[in-house]
């Protein structure tokens, strides 16, 4: 124990270093320092095993806390950070997923799927998958099923169509159902694949018409933004790489420094959406927006991001913070914003639009907004397929005059 107890003040050490609150400090050390105890009684391992059942019996060990559910909560984020910080070093200031809590015959079998992917797919996707799964499971325990049959399956999706007719719905579920059932096979819970049994389902997303914003209204929208404030030099520099970059949001605000290349005037990183590599420009009006907040407006912080929060805790932006700060802008311009959305991904549709009405050829598109395929950017820009005929051209390098751009770089 005594070892935890030196990791435990590392992990202090470093939340404090990259400015978390004494408050959440002091109030992890309790929780910390009753959860290693714990092990220590009952010769547990730190894992996430161990985790659970003492975030889950938090309040009955001690009832001195608050209500239950507050209680479990916040012992499970305090542990969970622990572990996480034993196993990488790191601090995960995002939440962890709880553990599924399966139940039943199949319960053992389906938490191995789950762990499987939870390595493999980013949060969102996983937390989709748990449901179904959870979903899956209750039918089976429902009906008491021992062992999965084809029966079964088809059983399950005719139960699940009485009450939800939606063909994207029905789609999602055949797909997670039967990756599955494939894992079932490949690690020998099922004596045969029974993912052949799953219904087909085809189902494709209606197509939308994305919005974009003109040049002058783009104008309108950055000169919106106070640049003599220390917030809007920050903005003002996030907002510029969606309107010059065509960044999508979650790559702006996990910019980090060793992403920009001062000495060659390049932006390089590997897209979160794509895992694709891109090098981009550093366009005099985006060089200028960073240096201006970084020297001039970001606070003293030891954290590898570009963009901070600007009061408390030292933390990265957040991509809902970047989409509240584009929205807030866009009405503050008094454009006429009818029918077109207000985030940062409108302002990277306006850079593709803008491409394309100056005659660039659609693989320099592609490439600029780092899609993984051509095909994707004829949606993305509502060109017809006959189109890509005129378009079938090599990847050619990608020179800065594509984008919208004017005036100097200081750098």
């Amino acid at each position: 124990m005594k070892q935890l107890h030196i990791e435990k003040e590392k992990m202090f050490n470093l939340m404090e270093s990259i400015g978390f609150s004494g408050f959440l400090i002091k109030a992890n050390r309790i929780v910390i320092d009753r959860y290693i105890e714990f092990l220590d009684d009952h010769f547990y391992e730190p894992n996430l095993e161990s985790a659970k059942i003492f975030s889950k019996n938090y309040f009955t060990l001690y009832p001195q806390s608050r209500k239950k559910d507050y209680c479990e909560t916040k012992a499970r984020r305090a542990v969970y950070k622990f572990i996480r910080f034993i196993e990488t070093g790191e601090i995960n200031s995002r939440w962890i997923p709880k553990p599924v809590g399966l139940s039943g015959v199949h319960s053992k079998q389906f938490n191995l799927f789950i762990e499987d992917e939870r390595n493999k797919v980013k949060y969102s996707t996983l937390r989709e998958r748990i449901y179904v799964v959870r979903e899956f499971n209750e039918y089976l325990n429902s009906n008491n099923v021992s062992s999965i049959t084809s029966e079964d399956i088809i059983n399950y999706f005719l139960s699940f169509t009485k009450n939800n007719t939606h063909p994207h719905a029905f789609y999602h579920r055949s797909t997670i159902i039967k990756k599955l059932l494939k894992f079932l096979y490949i690690n020998k819970f099922l004596s045969e694949d029974l993912s052949g049994d799953v219904p087909y389902a085809k189902y494709q997303r209606p197509k939308e018409l994305p919005s974009s914003y003109t040049n002058e209204e783009i104008s309108m929208i950055l000169n919106s933004i106070d640049r003599n404030s220390k917030v809007g030099k920050r903005d003002y520099a996030m907002i510029s790489l969606a309107v010059y970059l065509g960044l999508r949001a979650c790559d702006i605000v996990n910019l980090e420094f060793s992403n920009i290349d001062w000495e060659n005037n390049l932006i390089k990183l590997t897209m979160s959406k794509t895992s694709k590599e891109i090098t981009l420009p550093l366009l005099p009006e985006v060089g200028n927006a960073l240096l201006d907040y970084i020297k001039n407006s970001r606070r003293q912080c030891d954290l590898k991001h570009v963009f901070i929060s600007a009061s408390g805790a030292c933390s990265k932006i957040t991509s809902a913070t970047l989409y509240n700060k584009v929205k807030s802008s866009i009405k503050k311009s008094k454009i006429d914003t009818k029918n077109r959305k207000l985030g940062p991904h409108a302002l990277r549709h306006s850079l593709a639009t803008r491409m394309l009405k100056q005659g660039q050829p659609l693989p320099i598109i592609s490439e600029t907004l780092g899609h993984s395929d051509t095909q994707v950017t004829t949606i993305y820009t509502s060109i017809d397929y006959d189109s890509l005929k005129h378009c079938a051209l090599d990847v050619l390098p990608i020179k800065s005059s594509a984008y919208m751009s004017g005036g100097g770089y200081d750098s």
